[in-house]
């Protein structure tokens, strides 16, 4: 699994909506804290964050409206080789994103799951 930087996937695909509130919460902490917490999982074949919709969106605001360089702030890991394992063990078209350790129980990824609303 590689790290990736925001500029890195501030282009990609997110896969929910965001509570603007919430968003300004994680800004907020990013701007006090830095990054922090559990790194936004990709793919960065298919160009999709699998977790992370709000915390997207606050570097996406921090990016434009803050004092604050963003773009080379390590905040991702692409898991793009553990899904394709998956996708190859499994009989499956689409991914389950509302139950991540079927995906990554077992993997890096796990060392997470406390912080992955998902899991």
């Amino acid at each position: 699994m590689d790290e990736m930087t925001y500029m890195q996937i501030s282009c990609y695909a997110t896969p929910n909506g965001t509570d603007p509130k919430h968003v300004d919460e994680i800004a907020r902490s990013i701007l006090e804290h830095g990054w922090d917490g559990a790194p936004i999982l990709v793919d960065s074949v298919q160009g999709f964050c699998l977790t992370g919709s709000h915390r997207m969106a606050a570097l996406e605001q921090l990016a434009e409206n803050a004092d604050m360089d963003v773009d080379d702030m390590t905040v991702a890991l692409d898991v793009h080789d553990i899904l394709e394992d998956w996708y190859d063990s499994h009989d499956m078209d689409e991914l389950p994103l509302d139950n991540l350790r079927a995906i990554f129980e077992g993997t890096e990824v796990e060392q997470y799951k406390d912080q992955l609303a998902e899991w």
